[in-house]
């Protein structure tokens, strides 16, 4: 549980003005996560940013504060929200600054009646970013998560290239290749993405890992070695 001071009232009720999901997440979120984005939504600014406690993010999406917080780990999971901890002077939290990655600031919309206020409009990828990530996506060793390593794909391409993402990846299967890695263990495309993975380097040496079947035959044929071992020491003293 958070323990917060209370902080000055910030991105307050304004009478007008309404939460929004984009289109493109139709049929992705839970009713939770549906619930939980749109309280955010009616508070962000035309950064996309609010502070919120806990409790009044409970209260306004009409969650507990149990399932507010399970339902931001998971649309962070996903993407689509980041947050990080706002303290006083005297080191005090106050609240958390939350951030919808899929706003942008934009120009004032007309819909709006509230002076002062934009319109934050969430946009999808554009279609060659799409596009190119299909094709990333395909070559993926592990198919989960789609639309959460789509919108982690984009992300991506701020820091990287379609190229470099997909050198990084060549590189990365080349690896799983080598150490014959099971596949509960590669990496989800969302956490490889948003790991920063493309950039990894990795050992292009002979692998060190033995197949566990030839280790299992090893161990037996050094337990059958053994037993004739002692075998022929018994009747050797006459046992």
């Amino acid at each position: 549980m958070d323990q917060f001071i209370d902080p000055e009232p910030v991105n307050d009720d304004t009478g007008a003005g309404f939460g929004i999901v984009p289109r493109y997440l139709r049929g992705q979120l839970t009713a939770y996560e549906i619930a939980v984005y749109v309280a955010l939504s009616w508070r962000v600014d035309s950064a996309g940013v609010c502070w919120l406690r806990h409790k009044r993010l409970a209260d306004e999406s009409g969650c507990s504060l149990k399932t507010v917080q399970r339902t931001l780990d998971s649309l962070k999971e996903k993407g689509l929200v980041d947050w990080r901890p706002r303290y006083a002077d005297d080191g005090a939290l106050l609240c958390n600054e939350y951030r919808l990655t899929t706003f942008r600031p934009t120009e004032r919309d007309s819909l709006n009646e509230t002076p002062g206020t934009t319109l934050d409009i969430p946009l999808p990828p554009a279609p060659e970013q799409r596009d190119t990530f299909a094709a990333w996506y395909d070559r993926y060793p592990r198919k989960v998560g789609r639309a959460a390593a789509e919108r982690a794909y984009r992300r991506a391409l701020k820091a990287a290239t379609p190229d470099q993402l997909a050198d990084g990846l060549a590189r990365y299967i080349a690896e799983i290749d080598r150490k014959r890695t099971a596949r509960e263990y590669i990496k989800h495309p969302s956490t490889w993405l948003n790991g920063g993975c493309w950039a990894d380097e990795y050992d292009t040496g002979p692998s060190q890992i033995v197949d566990r079947r030839q280790q299992e035959t090893d161990a037996q044929f050094d337990r059958m070695l053994a037993r004739a071992m002692e075998r022929d020491q018994q009747r050797a003293i006459g046992l």
